[in-house]
């Protein structure tokens, strides 16, 4: 039993009732022998991808405050718009902003319904319904979600500041679970001494974080089903958890795949405690979780690691819907055209990445001079130095931890078959994700130092030769773009062969904002220009030697003074590679 295993901090909640008995384990002796390989396993990419550091803005006080209040204003069906959760979290969580609550929000209605169009209409203004048929319902419509899993949202930031300790906490010396946990001594998953100025770093998914993260899950288990279940003031012995609220663990658990071969389960049918009734009491359910979770990675990954000096191409059959993890890579070039589910990048030194679409969150972490260009949900960036993202995103970059010298600019490639991978990802165009790069939240550390790309510095990615892109006509303006795209009689493959073969060599971003398009057009005529002048000069052979060694020279300086030599060193290595 749970009780038999660790000790408890237990905080009564304003001094009243409500509250009563809810606690957060913080000690106790975890086993060290083999897990129990049982019917339900922790999704371990909703802790690497969902949860944050929040230790000095989240108590266990303030989060079981927020969940009432969020119960006290939840129709009927348990839904909650955005509007009332940020109101609630502002007045229940003074430490986090307003957007930082939105981030809160979103994300776990991302991960509780597994779309994402519906940011568009959360403060974004849909443009046409190119790709979902929908933008998130009806224009104006309120975003909505479940209560339930907004508590076990909010719940698991707490993983950050959870420890294992020797012995009990004093709950007179401390006032709640987080202002006495702070020397994370067994997380520190987003600890500045994770950052690549640390003399060595360690992969991600280590047995270590997966334990902590058992540990957190297993030892917690009956606060967790307290909030879920709405039994905030009542005793462990007369708090009873239906299967809805039992199947709200969704979020963070899984029916294990490899013990069963029938349909796709939920996690009530997996544990076989609601087969002939629809509650069970709080101590059978937490004492069945207890006993057959485990911890494992997800079922859909996809690792690339360890790359030196190396070229990868993944294709849609080799990485659509899959989760991937790139670590420990090293000047390499990784480009991926597919819609994929999720991304890591971490431990990576002087690469640049690729990414079509990912449907969900696409992370940073740990990375030095590596260069990344995606369209995603979610972008978060943390623990990186000296590293660029060019992003289409459909919320603000998140950014934190030991963050430095970030530049973040707008998505900056042109592939005509990105529009087919975000049609899969399901990720809809708007004008507004296209600048969200400039307006990143920066998440619990004012001194993140980051910088936004400028137009007339701002560079295509360069894509294989087998990526094509769309002649420049069709993308002038994201007007013309968008009104091409929406035209069913034009056809990609027919654009493509009909274009101009001057127009071959001009290419500009796809969703990128006008004014970064202007600036690489404007670029292309000042070489178009300075090329007809040189013809209509008639120079001669050694003339023409001497203006090549100017323009050589000055292009040298230029390549010297901007910065921009990376990409001319990186492809000197390939060749040499090669």
């Amino acid at each position: 039993m749970l009780g038999k295993e660790t000790s408890s901090f237990t905080t009564a909640v304003g001094g009243g009732a409500f509250g009563r008995g809810l606690s957060i384990a913080t000690g106790g002796q975890a086993s060290s022998g083999p897990v129990n390989a049982g019917g339900v396993v922790i999704r371990h990419e909703v802790f690497d991808y969902y949860c944050f550091p929040t230790p000095s803005k989240l108590t266990l006080v303030q989060i079981v405050n927020l969940v009432g209040s969020l119960y006290g204003v939840a129709t009927s069906d348990l839904r909650v718009t955005l509007d009332q959760f940020v109101s609630q979290v502002i007045k229940n969580v003074p430490g986090l902003t307003t957007k930082e609550a939105e981030a809160y929000f979103l994300l776990c209605k991302m991960l509780d319904e597994e779309e994402s169009s519906f940011l568009l209409n959360a403060g974004q203004a849909p443009i046409g319904q190119l790709f979902t048929g929908k933008a998130g319902g009806q224009r104006g419509s309120p975003v909505t979600c479940d209560a339930r899993a907004l508590a076990l949202m909010m719940f698991i930031q707490l993983l950050t500041t959870f420890s294992r300790h020797s012995g009990p906490i004093d709950p007179k010396q401390q006032s709640s679970y987080n202002e006495g946990i702070r020397s994370l001594q067994n997380s520190g998953l987003f600890s500045p001494i994770n950052s690549p100025r640390a003399k060595a770093t360690r992969p991600s998914l280590t047995s270590g974080e997966s334990s902590h993260i058992l540990a957190f899950v297993r030892y917690n288990l009956k606060t967790m089903l307290k909030l879920v279940s709405r039994n905030l003031d009542a005793p462990d012995e007369s708090c009873f958890v239906s299967v809805q609220d039992f199947n709200v663990l969704r979020l963070i658990l899984r029916p294990d795949s490899t013990r069963r071969s029938t349909k796709r389960l939920s996690v009530a049918e997996a544990s076989g405690l609601f087969t002939d009734r629809t509650r069970t009491s709080l101590g059978a359910a937490a004492e069945w979780l207890s006993t057959n979770v485990s911890v494992a990675e997800p079922d859909n990954l996809l690792s690339i690691s360890g790359l030196t000096r190396s070229v990868c191409l993944k294709d849609r059959e080799a990485a659509s819907g899959r989760d991937v993890r790139i670590s420990n890579c090293e000047d390499s070039h990784i480009f991926i055209d597919a819609a994929v589910t999720a991304v890591s990048v971490s431990n990576c030194v002087n690469c640049t990445v690729y990414v079509a679409a990912t449907s969900r969150v696409t992370a940073v972490d740990k990375c030095d001079g590596v260069s990344m260009t995606t369209t995603t949900s979610f972008l978060r960036i943390c623990n990186s130095i000296d590293s660029s993202v060019f992003s289409y995103s459909l919320f603000a970059p998140i950014m934190l931890g030991d963050s430095k010298g970030i530049v973040l600019g707008p998505h900056n490639a042109n592939h005509y078959e990105l529009f087919e991978r975000l049609k899969e990802a399901r990720i809809p165009l708007s004008p507004a994700a296209m600048v969200n790069f400039a307006s990143p939240l920066i998440l619990n550390n004012a001194s993140v130092n980051h910088s936004l790309v400028q137009p007339k510095d701002f560079l295509l990615v360069a894509l294989p030769s087998n990526y094509k892109a769309l002649p420049h006509k069709y993308c002038l303006t994201t007007d013309i773009m968008l009104a091409y795209l929406a035209d069913p009689r034009q056809e990609l493959e027919a654009a493509l062969r009909d274009a101009p073969a001057d127009g071959a060599a001009i290419r500009l971003p796809l969703l990128a904002p006008d004014e970064f398009r202007e600036c690489i057009l404007s670029r292309y005529k000042k070489f178009a220009e300075l090329q007809s002048q040189l013809k209509t000069l008639r120079l001669q052979d050694d003339q023409a030697s001497s203006a090549h060694m100017v323009i050589q020279g000055l292009f040298r300086e230029w390549i010297a003074s901007s910065g921009h030599a990376k990409p001319l060193l990186d492809l000197v290595r390939l060749i040499e590679h090669d």
